[in-house]
């Protein structure tokens, strides 16, 4: 990595373009699931949910499998 410059990740786009699911990799093996969603009352208002998918994290917290 550059200095000054963030990681990029290759991006598991969903098969549906609406199901709103994305995938990827970091260097370090850790898998990640990312959601977007919409409240139904307010559809500016946007939530994004990161996840661990990685079997060996099962249970534990963020903070722990901040791995990168």
């Amino acid at each position: 990595m550059t200095s000054g410059f963030v990681d990029e990740y290759k991006i598991i786009a969903p098969a549906i373009s609406t199901a709103g699911v994305y995938y990827f990799t970091t260097d370090c093996g850790v898998n990640y699931e990312v959601r977007f969603g919409r409240r139904q009352d307010n559809i500016l208002h946007a939530t994004i949910v990161f996840g661990v998918t990685n079997d060996e994290y099962e249970g534990e917290e963020y903070t722990l499998t901040n791995k990168g």
